[in-house]
């Protein structure tokens, strides 16, 4: 490539610097980067933008961002906001089109076409979820729940037992999601929210039914 000196820009990470004719900006630090260091250069710019301040608990750190188009469950290590609806996304729903984002104006024959295919597309990702099975529940008593963590309008699908009690439900989503346990207690709502929060100690299937949805929030302890 050396008689060709003006095409192309090298990685501007240091352990990389590949000579790549279709490089990325960041828009955080400028640099420019190959595709394969695109997301992932560790970018000292980005953690600033998403970490102000020094006092950063550890458990946001840590956490990776789940892709809230609901027929995906891919995590990203970096927080990927759509511009229209603010919802995060995955690298491969990050696009407007690809997430079928709600702020898009579109046809309404396309709109009822979508609302249409929406539901039946949920069933090939809760049958994943039923063979993978983490908690080990009965396929008998298995119940999946969408679950809004605080005033977030994204969810998070989760399995739980509908023989289990409230409480113990709250446990598993907790686990699911790894969200912290000591500094809260943690009430679980139906959605959309209402004032009083389901009561631990009853049957979750007493009040909710499968794929339904939820709002778990954390309260101080008293």
């Amino acid at each position: 490539m050396a008689e060709f000196p003006e095409f192309g820009i090298h990685c501007s990470l240091k352990i990389c610097n590949k000579l790549d004719f279709t490089p990325f900006k960041c828009d955080s630090c400028q640099k420019h980067y190959c595709g394969d260091h695109r997301f992932n250069h560790k970018c000292n710019k980005l953690e600033e933008e998403r970490f102000p301040t020094a006092s950063v608990d550890a458990t946001t750190t840590s956490r990776k961002y789940l892709c809230s188009f609901r027929q995906c469950f891919s995590q990203e290590l970096i927080k990927i906001e759509c511009s229209e609806c603010g919802h995060n996304f995955c690298l491969k729903h990050r696009m407007c089109e690809d997430h079928e984002c709600v702020n898009i104006k579109r046809p309404s024959t396309q709109e009822s076409s979508t609302l249409i295919k929406e539901e039946p597309a949920v069933v090939p990702t809760l049958n994943t979820m039923r063979m993978k099975n983490p908690l080990k529940v009965p396929p008998g008593e298995q119940m999946f729940l969408f679950v809004h963590i605080e005033s977030n309008d994204d969810r998070f699908p989760v399995m739980i037992s509908k023989s289990w009690t409230i409480g113990k439900a709250i446990d598993a989503i907790k686990k699911q999601l790894n969200l912290e346990t000591g500094k809260h207690r943690w009430r679980l709502f139906k959605f959309p929210a209402t004032q009083e929060s389901l009561e631990s100690s009853d049957i979750i299937s007493k009040h909710l039914t499968d794929q339904s949805e939820v709002l778990l929030r954390a309260m101080e302890n008293t």
